[in-house]
């Protein structure tokens, strides 16, 4: 298992929060990951209001794998209001 730190950092308005996900094509290769935030509470949830930078758990399930700068292993979605479900 690494912990990659990201290119990428946030500062998300304190209405905004987001949630990332591993790429299709990431599962397809057997990779698992999951994003990390800074005294964040739980993987792949980023709190609203969240300023700091971004990490990522890689763990290769398979095979050993070459991650280079630049690619793509998971993708984040942002929300705004509250996406829960009555």
């Amino acid at each position: 298992v690494y912990i990659v730190p990201l290119l990428e950092s946030l500062a998300l308005p304190a209405n905004i929060s987001a949630s990332a996900n591993p790429k299709s094509s990431t599962g397809r290769l057997d990779i698992f990951t999951r994003v990390m935030t800074d005294r964040g509470h739980e993987f792949d949830k980023i709190a609203a209001g969240y300023d700091g930078p971004l990490h990522l758990e890689v763990s290769p399930r398979t095979f050993p794998i070459v991650v280079r700068t630049g690619s793509r292993l998971s993708q984040i979605r942002f929300r705004t209001g509250n996406a829960l479900l009555s």
